[in-house]
């Protein structure tokens, strides 16, 4: 779905996306800088305004013409993953390790679809991102929440002010591209 992202086809119909793209492209072009300084991606707003496509552009630069390593889960992947540990012989060291260790994290929407992460949930997300952030790594992630605030209630304050910290924030607050076709 992803793999023929690129900003270039990214569709414009509202004048709010050109200034994401604008920022995006200007991250891009002092990529290997940004990567250096730990400086990280954070995208939020409703579903539907193309912020996985977004940073699906942006891992394609990344890997393609810099060579960095990027991984991409969502956050269901994730918390299934960690769900998937428990009562086995898996650490939870070693899965965090898996998602510190890339150049890059791509984090698609760690939010519940419906509720809250739950505290397990919340405690695994925030060791994976201090330790993203004590060693400047930088985490690129979507968040489909309206601002802020709401991130904050959904996956957790420090959660959201580590990554906040050093990152280009940006509000796609824009009508749902699926919606404006009318698909419904």
């Amino acid at each position: 779905m992803y793999r023929d992202c690129r900003t270039e086809n990214y569709e414009i119909y509202d004048d709010a996306q050109r200034g994401v793209v604008e920022t995006l492209q200007a991250y891009a072009d002092d990529l290997d800088e940004n990567v250096t300084d730990g400086r990280g991606i954070m995208l939020f707003g409703t579903s539907g305004t193309g912020k996985d496509h977004l940073l699906a552009a942006m891992a394609r630069v990344a890997t393609n013409a810099h060579g960095l390593r990027v991984v991409w889960s969502s956050g269901q992947q994730l918390f299934g993953r960690i769900r998937d540990t428990i009562g086995t012989d898996a650490t939870e060291e070693a899965l965090i390790g898996q998602y510190t260790r890339p150049t890059i994290l791509l984090l698609s929407d760690p939010a519940p679809m419906f509720g809250d992460v739950t505290p397990h949930q919340a405690n695994m997300l925030y060791r994976i991102i201090d330790e993203r952030t004590n060693r400047y790594r930088p985490t690129w992630i979507t968040i489909n929440v309206k601002d802020r605030e709401e991130a904050n209630k959904k996956i957790g304050g420090p959660v959201v002010e580590r990554l906040a910290h050093n990152a280009v924030t940006a509000r796609c607050q824009w009508p749902s591209y699926r919606m404006r076709k009318g698909e419904r």
